[in-house]
């Protein structure tokens, strides 16, 4: 029994000594004790060290009288007796100075005092210690000694610094026997009620931290009935909780691993395999992730990168996201994509290096077509915009022939026609064959636009001139719509740098489209204004507009959107779109902002870049740095 005591008793000394917050507090218990003692020491020193002097100075005075006693002293001539019996062995007394009352010298002997009668009266004080603490001086006035003389004598006290040494080593010895069983007895108490419970603590945590599917049974089951207990039972409540949710995320994880289409494969950091789902394992062609681990596979090539790599390596630089050709068994390939990272360096985690992989095969496939499909396309559009190109040409020589013989038969150039009826009928070809040309312009204009043939021929426009040439053109069909034509500009207004046939064109496509679909009665209106160094030009109507969700469809090409009145009139729905084409060209901005019954209003405004003459710092903070005026 004794045996298992002691051994119990080593145990316990052990873990208390390996606790570093028992050793810290039985430090702060040491120090503690040291400072208060040390507190309590230096005036004790003090005082004892007085008491000493006082017994010093007590035996001194008793030698003297009992020097006196047997010499019977009453003079000078007595002092080789004084000094013979004061320099007996053991004695106290190394010398001395005799004086009269009246401050006379009478005699001395032996080692005179460093405290002189002058000295004393002068420094008011009656005791003096040498600086090496060897002798101590003392002044006893007449009378005072039982003499009739002052006595200054000086006496050993070599004895009083051993003394208090002494003093010292037995204090401070005293305290560390103190502060060490103090201490001893405060790490032994922590490590039984402190200590202990909170090792079984660190011991389930770091058990459950290993194996947190598993951290409810390390819960503790013998707690003490105290706040280290209550912390105990939180924990036990905390490692049941870890548990349960960690095997349902755990449970929910692999569950949805497994359903995924995408491969999904994990190793730990010496580059095994620790999980691969089905996905990954039908991918690289076996039925067991052991056996695919054994065969070293998978395996990634990289484009411009020689050799095969496992996913630890290719992951040396860091994680990435990347299409890689997959080496799957019997070194059959697959093109995937690889989504690979690594988790935050943590040296405990078993999950070093991971990735999500993707067959890719189909969505190569699909590329492919893809591309073959998008060349057919630009052959098509190619075909289609030299088809237009070319019959536009072809149309447009015979139709010129059609319109001027048609203006020769209704000006009667050889004569006036029998039949008033062959004046209408040249009226008619004449009509049609211009707008037909006109038709054949806009196609032509949009196949060279498309084709990126198209060039500006630019120069100074006057807007207001341009307008009134632009009016001359539609007022005939104004009128005969009977719709009232109106205008509207700026005053001042500056030139304008761009393409006059382009931008008259513009104008004629947004008035024509006006004029047709304004009811009789209406009214359409041109305007040219000037804001922030910028030329917009705009034409409203009264119309029957177009709804919110038709004008897509309306600023498509050959788009037309079905209304009352658009099956009235003849169209092909390429004014619009020329227009919005022709404004890109100058880089302008085309706006288009209709409400059904009440009208359409579609406005070019052009940069400032274009405008002749505009202010640079407006134009700067309209249209930024690339949009300067044209000075």
């Amino acid at each position: 029994m004794r045996k298992i005591s002691y051994s119990w008793i080593g145990a316990a000394l052990r873990r208390t000594l390996e606790c570093r917050m028992c050793r810290r507090i039985g430090a702060y218990a040491v120090l503690s004790v040291l400072i208060i003692e040390g507190a309590i020491l230096i005036p004790s020193y003090w005082n004892y060290e007085r008491d000493l002097l006082l017994r010093l100075e007590s035996t001194g005075r008793a030698e003297i009288l009992a020097a006196r006693h047997h010499a019977n002293f009453t003079g000078k001539s007595e002092l080789p007796m004084l000094e013979r019996l004061l320099g007996t062995p053991g004695s106290n007394l190394l010398g001395a100075i005799f004086y009269r009352p009246d401050g006379s010298e009478v005699g001395r002997f032996g080692a005179a005092p460093e405290l002189t009668l002058e000295r004393a009266r002068s420094q008011g004080r009656r005791t003096l210690r040498s600086a090496d603490g060897n002798a101590f001086d003392v002044l006893w006035e007449a009378g005072e000694n039982g003499m009739p003389l002052i006595i200054a004598a000086r006496l050993d006290s070599g004895w009083v610094a051993a003394e208090l040494d002494a003093f010292v080593w037995r204090i401070i010895g005293l305290v560390l026997l103190i502060s060490g069983f103090v201490s001893a007895v405060i790490m032994a108490i922590l490590g039984r009620v402190v200590l202990s419970p909170l090792l079984r603590l660190r011991a389930s945590l770091v058990a459950a931290r290993d194996d947190p599917a598993q951290a409810d049974t390390f819960a503790l089951e013998r707690r003490p009935n105290n706040e280290i207990g209550e912390a105990m039972e939180a924990a036990n409540r905390l490692l049941g909780r870890v548990a349960r949710i960690h095997r349902e995320e755990l449970a929910t994880m692999n569950a949805m691993a497994s359903q995924a289409s995408d491969a999904i494969l994990a190793y730990d950091g010496d580059g095994h395999i620790l999980y691969a789902n089905p996905a990954c394992l039908l991918l690289c062609g076996f039925s067991d992730a052991a056996d695919m681990a054994a065969a070293g596979l998978p395996r990634l090539r990289f484009k411009g990168q020689e050799g095969d790599l496992t996913l630890p390596a290719s992951l040396a630089q860091g994680g990435y996201s990347r299409e890689a050709v997959l080496v799957a068994r019997d070194g059959r390939e697959t093109p995937v994509y690889i989504n690979a990272a690594r988790p935050p360096r943590d040296a405990d985690a078993p999950v070093q290096f991971y990735a999500s992989i993707t067959d890719i095969t189909e969505l190569n496939a699909t590329r492919e077509r893809l591309r073959e499909q998008n060349l057919e396309l630009q052959s098509a559009n190619r075909a289609k915009t030299e088809f237009l190109t070319n019959m536009s040409h072809e149309l447009r020589t015979p139709l010129n022939a059609i319109i001027g013989f048609s203006e020769v038969l209704r000006d009667g150039l050889f004569g006036p026609l029998g039949d008033p009826r062959y004046l209408d009928y040249s009226e008619d070809i004449h009509a049609s064959g211009v707008h037909l040309l006109a038709i054949i312009n806009d196609i032509l204009d949009l196949a060279k636009i498309d084709a990126g043939k198209l060039e500006l021929c630019e120069s100074e426009i006057a807007v207001p001139e341009l307008v009134e040439a632009v009016l001359a053109i539609v007022r005939g069909r104004a009128d005969a719509g009977e719709l009232t034509l109106g205008v509207t500009l700026a005053d001042d207004l500056p030139h304008l740098h761009g393409d006059p046939r382009a931008v008259k064109q513009m104008l004629i496509n947004l008035l024509s489209n006006a004029i047709k679909f304004t009811e009789p009665g209406g009214q359409v209106t041109i305007s040219a204004s000037f804001e922030r160094g910028t030329i917009a030009l705009a034409v409203a109507d009264t119309g029957i507009g177009i709804a919110e969700a038709d004008l897509p469809t309306a600023l498509g090409t050959f788009g037309q959107v079905e209304a009352g009145l658009d099956r009235q009139h003849e169209g092909t729905g390429l004014g619009l779109p020329l227009v919005v084409a022709l404004a890109e060209l100058h880089g302008a901005v085309f706006k288009l902002d209709s409400k059904p019954g009440v009208g359409t209003k579609a406005s070019v405004t052009f940069p400032s870049r274009r405008t002749i003459g505009a202010p640079v710092l407006e134009a700067a903070s309209a249209e930024g740095p690339e949009n300067q005026s044209v000075a």
